[in-house]
């Protein structure tokens, strides 16, 4: 999932704060290279794309949890399954930004 994020998230020039234009275009069409995002960085892409799309903010909850899930493995297996396409809706969502 970082590594996808990260392919839509090119160079750290500006705070996101101070950026005025569209928030999907902005973040989506940046160009460089930015290698790996910490955590905080990709709460605030999010954030940035999602602007007032509460959907694509609570996709991206149950992918975080998803990701912390493969680490303390406390999601029972249905709920893993529904988190899966979740994320998947997720990644779409992000694409059609493009």
């Amino acid at each position: 999932m970082t590594r996808l994020l990260s392919s839509f998230w090119r160079g750290r020039s500006a705070p996101l704060s101070t950026r005025r234009s569209a928030p999907s275009s902005t973040a989506i069409s940046r160009k460089g290279s930015c290698g790996r995002l910490r955590n905080g960085e990709l709460w605030r892409f999010v954030s940035e794309v999602a602007g007032e799309d509460r959907e694509l903010r609570r996709l991206w909850r149950t992918a975080n949890s998803l990701h912390q899930n493969f680490y303390e493995g406390w999601m029972p297996p249905e709920d893993v399954k529904y988190a899966v396409e979740d994320v998947k809706q997720f990644i779409e969502r992000l694409k059609k930004m493009l």
